[in-house]
């Protein structure tokens, strides 16, 4: 269920205000273009740009504190999504996620870690380490549960503060 009402700008154009009742927000449109969305239940909003009619960015706020900013581009079909920390994300023309671009990942204990590394090797050989997939640094960390005892030992505490460093530096260099 939806509840319309129009509003006008400073500049005397008209802006349509759709309640989603069942949604949770409220979205303003001018000229057939979404201006803002914002989530009532959350009070998170959304302010959109455009260029040529296309989106070119995206501010997320909430409280009118910053949360996200996302910047958009347009190539051969695809839409490109940057956001402010430098993932770049492509969606194909279906929508749909083609490609995933990461400077860091951060894989927090075995299962995780496995992913990226060969699962045979005990921690002791891979926290610290710094590895590469898909040109993102892969700094692997231990599971932080308090079932293991893993991380209280002083030479794995070590290697915990090897790999820290290691994230250090990678944010350093990659401007993270």
């Amino acid at each position: 269920t939806f509840k319309y009402s129009y509003q006008f700008d400073g500049q005397g154009a008209e802006l349509t205000v759709i309640d989603d009742l069942e949604d949770g927000a409220v979205k303003t449109y001018k000229d057939e273009l979404l201006l803002t969305s914002m989530a009532k239940e959350t009070s998170v909003l959304s302010s959109y740009s455009y260029s040529s009619g296309k989106v070119s960015e995206v501010k997320v706020t909430r409280l009118g504190r910053p949360i996200h900013v996302y910047s958009y581009a347009y190539a051969a079909g695809s839409t490109i999504v940057t956001d402010e920390t430098g993932v770049v994300r492509t969606y194909g023309a279906n929508k749909k996620l083609a490609r995933l671009d990461l400077r860091l990942i951060i894989p927090v204990g075995k299962l995780a870690i496995a992913l990226f590394f060969d699962a045979r090797l005990p921690l002791q050989a891979l926290i610290g380490q710094v590895g590469h997939h898909q040109g993102a640094a892969v700094v692997p960390l231990p599971h932080p549960s308090g079932a293991s005892t893993w991380h209280m030992q002083p030479a794995n505490q070590a290697l915990i503060a090897q790999a820290i460093e290691h994230l250090r530096q990678v944010r350093q260099q990659e401007q993270l």
